[in-house]
C-alpha cells in the first residue's frame, strides 16, 4: 500500500534557505512513494483513517492527531501512524510530543527519513542547532538520496561561512532531486555572499522555472539590487518576497532599513515589529524599531523598544543604551535617566565615545542652568507675592477712603440747607415763564443816614483864642 496519507499530511518543503522548519514531502516531484507495506490489519486501519481525513479536507490537525493517536494505540508498531501523529502535533505547536512521535516512527521504521529531518527541524527551533546538524549528517551518511537533509545542512554551512561545503551539498541534492527548489535558493544565496551577482541572477532565473514566485529567489534578487544600489528594484523584489512568505524576517529587515532612509517611519515600524516577533533574539530589530518610533515622534514607544532590546540582549547592547540616553536628553528632558544610560553605554563600549562624553558635559551644564532658572523663578515668585501684598494693601486703603468719602457725602446730604437742598421760591414771585421776558431786578433804595453826634463835646472854633 502506498503512503498516501503521509503525502497528504506533510507540508512540502519550501526550499528557502534559512527557514526555521524543514517539513518535507516524502514523495519527490513526479514520483510516487516506492515503499510498499503488506496488507495487514494495521495497513487497512491506516487506509481507513486516511480516507476519512481526506474526506474532511485534511486540514483539521486536531482531528488528524486524534485519529493517528487512536491508530498508534491499536497498532503501536506501525511507523507511518507514529510519523503522521508527529506531523499533526508539529502543526499544532506541540513540539515535544511531535519529537517523541517522530522517534517512535524511526524506531519502528528507520527508512522514514522525513521523521529524522523533522526532528532536526524541531532541534533548530528549540535552539539546539548542534543536535540538528548531527541528525542531518547521520541521515545523509545513511541515505545518499536524502536531498532535503543535504539542503538543510547546506543552509547551516552558509550560516557558519563554509560556502564551498554548502555548494557541494546543494549540487549533490540536485543530483538526486534535480527540481529541488531549496537547492537553487541556497546556491543563489551563496552567489550573493560571494558577490557573484551575475551567477546569482542566473541561478534565480533557473529556480523560477520551477516556481515563478519563489520568496527565497526574490530575496536573492533583492540583495543583488541592494548591492548594486538599485533601491527601487531592491524594494520591489523584497516586497515580492514578503508577499509570498510573510515570515521572511531578513527581507522585512531590509525593507524596514530602506524605509527609514525614505523617512517612511510607518512602514519601518511595521516591518521591524514583525522581525522582532518572528525572531525575539534579534535585538538589532528592536533598536532600529526604537529609532523609527523616535523619528515619528512616538517617544514613549521608542523608550519601550530600547528597553526591550536591553532586556533581550542581557544588558549588553551599547547602542540601545546610547540611543535611550539621547532620547531622554533631547526629547524627554529626563537628565538623570539620560546620564545613567550614557554612562552605561560608556561602560559597555570601554569608554570609547566622544559624543557620549560631550552629552554628559551638556547634562551638567543643563543641570546648572536648571538650578539657576529655578532660583530665578523662586525669586520672581517671592517678588510677585510681595507685589501682590502691596497691591492688596493699596486696594484696601483706597476702598477705605472711598467708604469714608461716601459716608461724609451722606451726612452732608442729610443736613438742612445742605448742598443738595434747593432754596424755597416766594409765593408772590411765581416762576418765570420760559416764554416771557426775563424780569428786571428792582434796584434797592438806600437812605443816606446823618452822622451821629458824638457823646463827647467838641469845642466850637470860637472857644479857642
Amino acid at each position: 500500500m502506498r503512503r498516501a496519507l503521509q503525502v497528504s499530511l506533510l507540508v512540502a518543503a519550501t526550499g528557502c534557505a534559512g527557514q526555521s522548519q524543514t517539513k518535507i514531502d516524502p514523495t519527490p516531484a513526479g514520483k510516487e512513494s516506492v515503499q510498499v507495506v503488506s496488507v495487514t490489519d494495521a495497513a487497512r486501519d491506516f487506509q481507513t483513517e486516511a480516507d476519512a481525513i481526506k474526506a474532511g479536507g485534511g486540514e483539521d490537525w486536531n482531528d488528524i492527531a486524534r485519529r493517528m493517536s487512536s491508530l498508534t494505540q491499536r497498532h503501536p508498531k506501525y511507523g507511518l501512524a507514529w510519523y503522521n501523529l508527529g506531523v499533526a502535533y508539529d502543526r499544532l505547536g506541540r513540539s515535544q510530543e511531535a519529537a517523541d512521535a517522530y522517534r517512535r516512527a524511526l524506531t519502528q521504521n528507520e527508512d522514514i527519513r522525513e521523521a529524522q529531518e523533522n526532528l532536526a527541524s524541531i532541534a533548530v527551533r528549540s535552539g539546539d542547532k548542534a543536535e540538528a546538524v548531527q541528525i542531518l549528517r547521520e541521515l545523509v551518511r545513511r541515505d545518499p538520496a536524502a536531498a532535503d537533509a543535504r539542503v538543510a545542512l547546506a543552509s547551516h554551512q552558509v550560516l557558519t561561512g563554509d560556502l564551498d561545503e554548502a555548494k557541494i551539498l546543494c549540487q549533490e541534492a540536485l543530483t538526486y532531486q534535480p527540481k529541488h527548489l531549496g537547492a537553487y535558493c541556497v546556491l543563489a544565496d551563496v552567489a550573493v555572499r560571494e558577490k557573484d551577482y551575475s551567477r546569482a541572477r542566473l541561478i534565480a532565473a533557473q529556480g523560477m522555472k520551477l516556481e515563478a514566485d519563489a520568496a527565497c529567489l526574490h530575496m536573492a534578487l533583492g540583495q543583488v539590487a541592494l548591492a548594486e544600489r538599485e533601491q527601487a528594484v531592491a524594494m520591489l523584489e523584497l516586497e515580492r518576497a514578503v508577499a509570498k512568505d510573510p515570515n521572511l524576517a531578513e527581507a522585512r529587515f531590509r525593507i524596514a532599513e530602506m524605509s527609514m532612509g525614505y523617512k517612511d517611519f510607518k512602514k519601518a515600524i511595521d516591518n521591524f515589529t514583525q522581525v522582532a516577533e518572528l525572531d525575539p533574539s534579534n535585538v538589532a530589530a528592536l533598536v532600529n524599531l526604537g529609532v523609527a518610533y523616535k523619528g515619528s515622534g512616538q517617544f514613549e514607544q521608542a523608550e519601550g523598544a530600547y528597553q526591550k532590546a536591553i532586556e533581550r540582549g542581557g544588558g549588553g547592547v551599547p547602542a540601545a543604551h546610547f540611543d535611550l540616553g539621547v532620547l531622554y536628553l533631547r526629547h524627554m528632558s529626563r537628565l538623570d535617566d539620560a546620564e545613567r544610560e550614557l554612562k552605561q553605554y560608556l561602560k559597555l563600549s570601554d569608554g570609547a565615545g566622544d559624543a557620549a562624553f560631550a552629552m554628559l558635559e551638556e547634562i551638567e551644564k543643563l543641570r546648572l542652568l536648571a538650578e539657576e532658572e529655578k532660583r530665578m523663578m523662586e525669586e520672581a515668585a517671592r517678588q510677585e507675592a510681595i507685589d501682590a501684598k502691596v497691591r492688596e494693601e493699596e486696594d484696601k486703603r483706597r476702598a477705605e477712603e472711598e467708604r469714608l468719602a461716601a459716608e461724609e457725602a451722606a451726612r452732608a446730604a442729610d443736613e438742612p440747607g445742605g448742598p443738595d437742598e434747593t432754596p424755597p421760591v416766594p409765593d408772590s414771585e411765581p416762576e418765570p415763564d420760559s416764554k416771557s421776558s426775563p424780569r428786571k431786578a428792582t434796584p434797592k433804595k438806600t437812605t443816606k443816614s446823618k452822622p451821629k453826634k458824638p457823646d463827647v463835646d467838641i469845642p466850637e472854633p470860637d472857644d479857642f483864642e
